[in-house]
């Protein structure tokens, strides 16, 4: 039987908000995923829900599972969410020519996703980043000693969520850091790099686009995270920013964008000055809030890929949206890791919130779903904050 839409990577939130936006505009969605019990598997939203084989792992079974998956539902849209978003547009062609994939090419998120490239695009762009070094040896980083500021962060180019984030306080902690990730044998553009710190909170502006066209623009501002070093946001609220929204548009616009995707900064509150940190060229985990601010994202998305025709309108300033399990694990991470304060501890409390990500009245199984692929996941690999597979092809 056919069907309106496929999501992939479908055990969280953002598929979970993707497929009730769909669902609340008459469409019909199947979902799959890694896991049989999973958010969406589990939601009453869901017409079928199905299994493949891990993306990063076993690469070449899950592009055969998505094709029999298309081949046995017809869906007329495929939909990515998460990393694999990557792997699908690699090997789009291997996928049946009929079905609708509304993404950027292979190296189009390559070149957004890799943070070094990205800021360079920015610089380019007038948008301010924070200074970048990249020490080729353990000696390069010695003579560069005297003109580093602490505390200084150290990242992975094409890490994700705050993963392979690391602060130096001073320069006996970063040459600890440094020797501990940097490996000579891995290709230049893979090395871990140097970042000034800036002063701010994080922000995100995010973006539909149609092939090269602005459609939607949304910026949030973090109120908390699920771990100390930042990332994934567990709590945020819809704001304007002109200035992050020019921003965001000056760089997708020289790449030509398709799809969603969302670009971080930090914002000085005090000297309305933005940073620009990362792209993240696919849908963001924060999605639930520009949907429950009025911008029904996906299901415009979807009528940009069947080019059907809908009608743009603003958002409402000043919603805010929370993610329960999120905000648990950011909890008992502040807690292990000797940074709760008192501020968190109260924030944690407050349950008010005008949306919450995973926990809908209506759909009470879904949030089970969510609970359930987790606790699994962290029993297995013993992190709050555990590190996605990351496939040598990308």
């Amino acid at each position: 039987m056919a069907c309106d839409v496929l999501i992939t990577y479908s055990w969280n939130r953002v598929g979970y908000c993707i497929l009730r936006d769909l669902t609340d505009h008459g469409l019909s969605v199947i979902t799959a995923d890694t896991s049989k019990y999973n958010t969406c598997s589990m939601s009453n939203r869901v017409n079928k829900s199905f299994v493949y084989a891990d993306p990063f792992v076993h690469t070449q079974q899950f592009i055969r599972d998505v094709c029999r998956i298309i081949e046995e539902n017809q869906p007329k849209v495929l939909l990515p969410t998460h990393e694999e978003t990557f792997i699908i547009a690699k090997y789009r062609e291997h996928l049946p020519a009929d079905i609708i994939i509304p993404i950027m090419d292979f190296a189009s998120l390559l070149k957004a996703n890799h943070k070094i490239t990205a800021a360079g695009i920015a610089e380019q762009l007038a948008v301010p980043v924070p200074r970048i070094y990249q020490p080729q040896s353990l000696e390069e980083l010695k003579s560069m000693e005297s003109s580093l500021k602490y505390p200084v962060v150290l990242k992975m180019p094409k890490s994700n969520a705050a993963k392979n984030v690391y602060y130096a306080h001073d320069f006996a902690e970063l040459l600890k850091l440094f020797s501990k990730y940097y490996h000579p044998q891995q290709k230049r553009e893979d090395f871990i790099y140097l970042q000034d710190f800036v002063q701010g909170v994080g922000y995100g502006a995010s973006f539909l686009y149609n092939r090269g066209q602005m459609v939607t623009g949304f910026v949030h501002k973090r109120l908390t995270e699920k771990t100390h070093t930042g990332g994934v946001s567990t709590k945020r609220a819809s704001v304007k920013n002109e200035t992050m929204l020019d921003y965001g548009r000056r760089i997708l616009d020289s790449l030509s964008w398709h799809g969603a995707a969302m670009v971080e900064f930090k914002y000085d509150e005090q000297t309305d000055k933005a940073w620009f940190i990362e792209i993240n060229p696919r849908y963001w985990g924060s999605l639930p809030l520009p949907v429950a601010a009025g911008l029904p994202i996906p299901y415009w998305h979807y009528c940009i890929a069947v080019n059907q025709p809908f009608e743009v309108n603003d958002y409402r300033s000043g919603i805010i949206s929370k993610w329960i399990l999120g905000e648990m694990i950011a909890l008992v991470d502040r807690i292990l890791s000797r940074k709760l304060t008192w501020r968190e501890l109260c924030e944690f409390f407050n349950f008010k919130a005008d949306n919450y990500d995973d926990f809908k009245k209506d759909d009470p199984k879904a949030f089970i779903g969510e609970i359930l692929y987790y606790f699994l996941k962290l029993v297995k690999s013993g992190q709050l904050n555990p590190e996605s597979h990351q496939s040598e092809e990308y």
